[in-house]
């Protein structure tokens, strides 16, 4: 089976201004779960980034792994389901790569504190 390592995380958020690049434990919040997730990247065929933020499309970068899918603006509001973004991301991701993807295992920047077991 073909499993695809998802991470959504937009800009904007209403409590916290930028808080998946809010600084937790001395490294922005959004790096927790790039770390986790390229330390899982033997288990999934890719790892997508969803975002419409271009200095986090940059942070993933830096890791290498992490394939960065632009949200578009009506995807990026707060009353924007989940489903909807991952649709959009898994359309994107499997038009631009041609691969059949069989599950996604998403991955939530806000949950910084996770235990890595193989």
């Amino acid at each position: 089976m073909n499993f695809l390592a998802m991470i959504n995380a937009r800009k904007g958020s209403k409590g916290i201004p930028n808080k998946n690049k809010k600084i937790f434990n001395n490294k922005p919040l959004i790096t927790w779960t790039f770390d986790l997730v390229c330390g899982l990247k033997d288990f999934f065929i890719d790892i997508v980034l969803s975002t419409d933020d271009k200095e986090i499309i940059t942070i993933s970068k830096e890791k290498g792994f992490i394939i960065p899918i632009q949200r578009p603006v009506k995807l990026a509001g707060d009353k924007v389901l989940q489903v909807d973004v991952i649709a959009h991301a898994l359309k994107k991701y499997e038009s631009l790569y041609k691969k059949k993807v069989d599950a996604i295992v998403l991955f939530q920047p806000t949950c910084p504190i996770r235990e890595q077991k193989k």
